[in-house]
């Protein structure tokens, strides 16, 4: 990346001010990295979400994909100060809510073999029922252990048949 070679050079010519200029532009970009990787999560959970709620059955390769997204989001959701979130637990709505276009347009292409459009299918489901879940599994990314994480969303997901 030629923003280390670049920072290393500011460096090297004692440059201070233009090394964290840097420094903070790295650290912008990582943000954003991890950020774009949990919201791909987001997207996939809720998109299985939609689809068990709209044929009102689960599988066990959604329940498992519902279950690795949510870990998969606990584990990324630290930053390396392992003190703060990424993404604040009173901010998952928003994120839901930018999550659930994209995963309607997946979830319409596997529905019923693509039958209905995103339009059609958002008429069939409980968009609050769905977004309720949603919301519920990222509140317990923040409280629950890993192990404890991973056996709540399995209890919650049986409910949910």
């Amino acid at each position: 990346m030629q923003e280390i070679i670049d920072l290393r050079q500011s460096i090297l010519e004692g440059r201070m001010s233009d090394a964290l200029a840097l420094l903070d532009e790295l650290e912008s970009m990582s943000r954003k990295s991890v950020i774009y990787t949990i919201e791909s999560y987001l997207v996939r959970l809720v998109m299985h979400l939609i689809k068990a709620d709209v044929e009102r059955r689960m599988t066990n390769s959604w329940r498992h994909s519902i279950r690795d997204s949510a870990m998969q989001i606990k584990a990324l959701n630290v930053m390396d100060n392992k003190r703060s979130p990424y993404i604040h637990a009173e901010e998952w709505a928003s994120y839901i809510d930018e999550a659930f276009i994209q995963a309607l347009s997946a979830a319409s292409v596997e529905i019923a073999d693509g039958k209905y459009s995103p339009e059609e299918l958002e008429r069939l489901m409980r968009r609050d029922r769905i977004n309720a879940w949603s919301l519920d599994i990222m509140q317990q990314t923040h409280t629950r252990s890993k192990a404890a994480l991973a056996a709540w969303v399995d209890e919650k997901l049986l409910s949910l048949e």
